[in-house]
């Protein structure tokens, strides 16, 4: 039944619903070896879009690989980016328009020679 001045649709009650895109942002500092970092717990607000950055502490890091590997169930990981040396220090490397759902993420260093830099920082941000 149409709206008009005299009756409304008593069924049809059309609403307007609000969300709020949130993020999730995570460094993980003074990265001296190899290995998984501890798993970041986002399931109550799961991420799609992702943003990762290394950075060297004092100076650029002589070479690097680093991923970012999501989960669904925090135990099973796949990558989702990978920022090498050829990325550049303190550059940022995007998802762009591909999404990557994840209810869990971590950082793998898979590669590291640090040279005369100290450690590197590694920061993650993701978006729904």
């Amino acid at each position: 039944m149409a709206e008009n001045g005299k009756n409304r649709d008593r069924f049809f009650q059309p609403t307007r619903v609000r969300t709020f895109a949130s993020t999730s942002s995570t460094t993980f500092p003074t990265i001296t070896g190899t290995g998984p970092s501890t798993v970041v717990d986002i399931s109550d607000s799961p991420m799609v879009t992702w943003t990762l950055q290394v950075v060297g502490n004092a100076v650029s890091a002589t070479s690097w690989t680093v991923a970012l590997e999501g989960s669904l169930d925090g135990i099973n990981f796949n990558e989702i980016l990978k920022h090498t040396t050829l990325t550049g220090d303190m550059q940022n490397l995007f998802s762009g328009t591909t999404l990557f759902l994840a209810m869990y993420y971590r950082i793998n260093v898979i590669a590291l020679v640090l040279g005369p830099a100290t450690s590197i920082t590694v920061s993650v941000l993701g978006k729904q």
